[in-house]
């Protein structure tokens, strides 16, 4: 593999609420200069960095759970159906068990379903944090 084609199989990530104008200008000049294969940014930045974006290049936003985000499904969908609005190509979640509840209990499995019909077509990634699981629980999920 020459390095053009690792280039062309990394994510390119800025993962940063306050993140400027300024500063997503910069990461998305870097990411079309380099030819990277996708970019992964918060999902308030979908649009700007969308409509700067690179076509070949793929959007990837986070919009739950990272790190410890909202679990309102309400906020969640919001955020997801936004992104998909702009036209992102990858909805990227992080669950997280909590040690006083079973994983997944029903609140989780909602979540999941809500999520997943707010991304409609759109790829939607769910991760799970596993350090945190046992393999028993894993299976289950």
């Amino acid at each position: 593999m020459d390095a053009q084609a690792v280039i062309k199989s990394l994510d390119f990530t800025l993962l940063n609420h306050e993140a400027t104008e300024d500063e997503l200008e910069g990461f998305v000049a870097r990411a079309n200069s380099s030819e990277v294969g996708a970019v992964c940014v918060f999902s308030e930045h979908a649009e700007f960095v969308k409509e700067r974006l690179n076509p070949e290049i793929k959007l990837a936003v986070v919009a739950a759970g990272f790190p410890i985000g909202s679990s309102d499904i309400n906020e969640i969908s919001h955020a997801i159906s936004s992104a998909v609005e702009a036209g992102v190509d990858e909805i990227d979640v992080v669950l997280e068990p909590r040690k006083e509840v079973n994983f997944p209990n029903e609140n989780e499995l909602e979540l999941l379903k809500g999520m997943r019909s707010a991304a409609g077509e759109c790829v939607l990634k769910v991760i799970l944090e596993t350090p945190l699981l046992e393999e028993r629980e894993m299976r289950a999920v």
